[in-house]
């Protein structure tokens, strides 16, 4: 990012060739700057991974051979098997990608999947697991169910990279450690369960329209702005439209609930939809910039550090 923008708040773009832009406020996470958060997929082989993956219920299926036992594996969808023949190391970032920032629903089935790729009948043990503990703590206490699958599936793409295949290698990005595991199982909650609202409050001495953040989500913020930001990005970049959306509006409303009020108004469906720069999408403008503005953060920035870059940024 050119130095005289780091400290702009707003970008915008047009929604589609129209006259009317909806801005952007920008925020952040931590990352190498050369890191290529959606794979090494094509644009329209990412959003392909994402429409097999978002909102699919894991399936079993059954082999009768005569003379044998049936043999029961998971189903996996033949355009999903060919974009990993193609690409197992970049089709597994993509996954991983699901993994880390989707809902437990839509995490665990990209999870699964990753192990049916590799073997359909193995995969039925992580088939058999409820989604709704992925975000429990495992028995160690150290860690969740989450956090683990995606240590697994870096270590696959590794192994893939060691072989020569396509890919990044599994670059381990610094994930989204907020201050406690507890922190972020609620954060993960407050963005998966609800939706930006919008509501009045008096900034200055005039009352204007903001979005209203979750008070528990502001509680986390203030503990851990870094590692609440870190969160919320990595939610944007893997999350299905909706969620992501979600997460990219909590991340401007944080530092600006008035500004952040003109995002609320674009609807989720377009969050995937191309810009005006080919192959390129507003989760990807979205993931850019916030991970551009952390990048210019101060490191290990607290409460009040960050509080004083926000009144720069105003």
């Amino acid at each position: 990012m050119n130095p005289a923008t780091k400290n702009e708040s707003w970008i915008r773009r047009d929604v589609r060739a129209r006259a009317a832009c909806f801005a952007v406020l920008i925020m952040g996470m931590f990352v190498a700057a050369d890191a290529q958060p959606r794979g090494s997929l094509s644009k329209p082989d990412q959003l392909k991974v994402g429409a097999l993956t978002y909102d699919q219920a894991v399936l079993i299926q059954t082999h009768y051979v005569k003379g044998e036992f049936p043999e029961r594996s998971v189903y996996v969808p033949a355009a999903l098997k060919e974009l990993y023949s193609r690409d197992p190391a970049g089709t597994l970032q993509m996954l991983l990608l699901i993994v880390e920032g989707a809902r437990p629903t839509d995490a665990h089935t990209a999870a699964v999947f990753t192990d049916a790729l590799e073997s359909p009948e193995a995969a039925i043990v992580a088939a058999s697991m409820d989604p709704k503990h992925l975000d429990e703590l495992m028995e160690d206490k150290r860690e969740t169910y989450r956090d683990a699958w995606t240590q697994i599936i870096r270590r696959a793409i590794q192994r893939l990279s060691a072989k020569g295949a396509n890919g990044d290698g599994g670059r381990k990005r610094d994930g989204a450690h907020a201050r406690t595991l507890a922190d972020k199982i609620k954060l993960r909650q407050l963005v998966y369960e609800q939706r930006p609202e919008v509501d009045t409050a008096v900034v200055g001495e005039l009352p204007r329209l903001v979005v209203k953040v979750p008070a528990a989500l502001q509680e986390i913020y203030a503990r851990d702005p870094a590692g609440t930001l870190q969160l919320l990005l990595m939610i944007v970049r893997g999350a299905r439209p909706a969620d992501a959306h979600t997460a990219a509006v909590y991340s401007a409303a944080l530092d600006n609930p008035a500004g952040a009020v003109t995002a609320v108004s674009m609807r989720a469906d377009e969050f995937d939809a191309p810009t005006d720069e080919k192959d390129v999408t507003y989760r990807d403008i979205w993931a850019e910039n916030l991970a551009d503005f952390i990048d210019a953060l101060p490191p290990k920035a607290g409460k009040n550090e960050a509080a004083g870059t926000q009144r720069n940024r105003r």
